[in-house]
């Protein structure tokens, strides 16, 4: 009797410790969500900085520029950055880091050859329904944000499926200084087109971190950004 009130007593303490695993999925969630709020800080940032000096015409024109790009993502990415996602997080759970790095780069390559078809859409868009003295500019930037936004969105994909969260919150961080200072910058000088500067300058922040290694798909894998995978 006294060994089965032991063992019982044993078996209730348990619990009490916090296993590894759920501590990982606690630090995770953290992460993920402070990466999303950095995110959307910086993006409302950067609106109110466009309302402030534009107006709200300029506004309106921003925010109907900025849907043209991220609708053309979705049209042309046809959903890979979910399927990296998915499969990511799936082979890494299998220990799998060659396979890893090659579904990345499967994915990569393609999405780039996508982007090309995109931006030739994007172009034809902007020429055709945004008139303005500057409307050669507008649109070779608006594609030039179609690029920057989709490597973003990508390249956000990759860090979710292996589940590097707090790498993500780092560049987000960074991307949001970007783009609040290009945004300021190139409003107060520029106008709209600085503006479309902005978005791209804090698009392009993740594009500098992954510096096309993401096509590789052997040797030492993939490796980060020195200055943001400091842990």
């Amino acid at each position: 009797m006294r060994r089965l009130t032991n063992a019982t007593h044993a078996r209730w303490r348990a619990p009490r410790v916090l296993p590894a695993r759920n501590a990982s999925l606690v630090g995770k969630t953290a992460w993920s969500a402070v990466a999303g709020f950095l995110s959307l800080a910086g993006r409302l940032m950067a609106g109110i900085i466009i309302a402030r000096n534009l107006g709200t015409e300029g506004t309106g024109r921003i925010a109907y520029l900025v849907w043209i790009a991220e609708t053309a993502n979705i049209l042309t990415n046809l959903g890979l950055q979910n399927s990296l996602t998915r499969f990511l997080a799936e082979l890494g759970e299998q220990g799998s880091g060659k396979r890893t790095r090659d579904f990345a780069a499967w994915i990569y390559r393609r999405y780039l050859l996508l982007s090309l078809v995109g931006v030739c859409a994007v172009g034809m868009v902007a020429k055709a329904f945004v008139s303005s003295e500057d409307a050669t500019v507008v649109w070779i930037l608006l594609a030039l944000l179609f690029l920057a936004r989709g490597i973003q969105v990508v390249y956000g994909a990759y860090l979710t499926g292996i589940q590097r969260f707090d790498i993500l919150a780092r560049i987000n961080v960074l991307a949001g200084v970007g783009l609040v200072s290009g945004m300021g910058i190139g409003v107060y000088f520029f106008g709209l087109p600085g503006a479309l500067g902005g978005y791209i300058v804090g698009s392009f922040v993740p594009t500098l971190c992954n510096r096309g290694r993401m096509i590789r798909s052997s040797g030492s894998g993939y490796r980060i950004c020195s200055c943001i995978n400091s842990v």
